[in-house]
């Protein structure tokens, strides 16, 4: 299994464990954690909000084997920049699964290599995102019975009836998704809001098809990579969120370029779009720096998928005001040299 790489920023219980898996959690020998997100409340830095000061993080790591596994709830904390401890106030651990449906929605727009003249652009001319794709397929196939599929959207200046084109159907075979992954382009606007929606359908009519009552432990897995905002739905962001809260099904977010919390030109709505959608559906925002990050933070969800992650809330006593950067780092007690560091804007 390739493990993933250790990543600053980024779309979360302990899973189905083997021997060794059970003995590392059971010792706490971790090689590594990974940062699979951070979603700050809207009411962060409103005094009056009864979400003052609160924010979400999503934690996986690795065993000493290179593993997926998930820290303990009790054995994470979260340092400031100024190294002062915030208090964490609940979370929950979510296991993982050997076996599912996951679909990676890839954003094929313009703006991701065929856009010269918006700010920014173009935001993945290193194709990037294949590699990321690839990689993802290759941890998530090493789990063990996973369904993958990979489709894209942004190709049509004016989209119909189907926004999302299927570059590779249903497999167990990593290997037709990373041949697919090739075939990522670039094409117009952004219909974001419909390739969710037509995701949502697609994941639950293959997992209800797939999978019946003997494994009723099978997962769902459902991740949206993009660069921008939605230009060109006909559905709205209500859609979307009514449509996978429906079956259920969270949805995890990947933000670069502009959508990225931490990119060096944010779009706001961009960022809070992809954002929202993670938190109003239970899933995770991740982002990336630098589009260079995609590919390890890809691998870590492959894993967390199969190993589980954790979900940590935090309150600061006197978060900054918005739009002010915050940093700091997570760590395992019991293993402080394993820390990783984030930053996300004061919404």
């Amino acid at each position: 299994m390739r493990a993933a790489a250790k990543i600053g920023l980024v779309v979360a219980g302990i899973g189905l464990l083997g021997a060794c898996d059970l003995v590392a959690a059971a010792l706490g020998l971790f090689s590594q954690i990974d940062l699979l997100g951070v979603i700050p409340a809207a009411g962060f830095s409103d005094m009056g909000s009864k979400d003052y000061g609160k924010v979400k993080f999503a934690v996986t790591g690795r065993d000493d084997i290179g593993a997926a596994l998930a820290p303990a709830l009790n054995e994470l904390e979260v340092i400031d920049d100024a190294g002062g401890t915030i208090t964490p106030d609940g979370g929950e651990e979510i296991p993982g699964t050997e076996l599912g449906s996951f679909l990676l929605v890839a954003d094929g727009s313009g703006s991701t290599e065929a856009d010269i003249y918006c700010s920014g652009c173009p935001t993945d001319p290193d194709r990037i995102r294949v590699t990321a794709v690839q990689q993802l397929a290759d941890e998530l196939g090493e789990c063990g019975g996973w369904r993958m599929s990979l489709v894209e959207f942004g190709l049509d200046e004016f989209p119909g009836p189907v926004t999302n084109k299927v570059l590779a159907d249903w497999s167990t075979h990593s290997a037709d998704i990373e041949i697919a992954a090739e075939q990522l382009s670039s094409g117009w606007r952004t219909p974001l809001w419909d390739a969710v929606i037509e995701g949502v359908d697609r994941i639950d009519t293959d997992h209800q098809k797939s999978f019946d009552s003997e494994k009723a432990d099978a997962g769902r897995g459902l991740v949206v990579i993009s660069d921008g905002v939605d230009t060109a739905s006909r559905a709205s962001f209500d859609d979307a969120v009514a449509a996978a809260t429906a079956v259920g099904l969270p949805v995890h977010t990947i933000g670069f370029g502009p959508a990225s919390d931490s990119g060096e030109l944010p779009d706001q709505a961009a960022i809070e779009g992809l954002r929202r959608l993670a938190e109003a559906t239970g899933g995770t925002y991740g982002y990336v720096s630098d589009v260079n990050e995609l590919p390890a933070l890809t691998t870590a969800i492959a894993g967390a998928m199969c190993g589980g992650y954790t979900e940590l809330t935090a309150t600061y006593d006197s978060p900054p005001p918005s739009g002010t950067p915050v940093t700091g780092l997570i760590r395992l007690k019991s293993q402080p040299e394993f820390g990783i560091p984030f930053l996300f804007r004061a919404p």
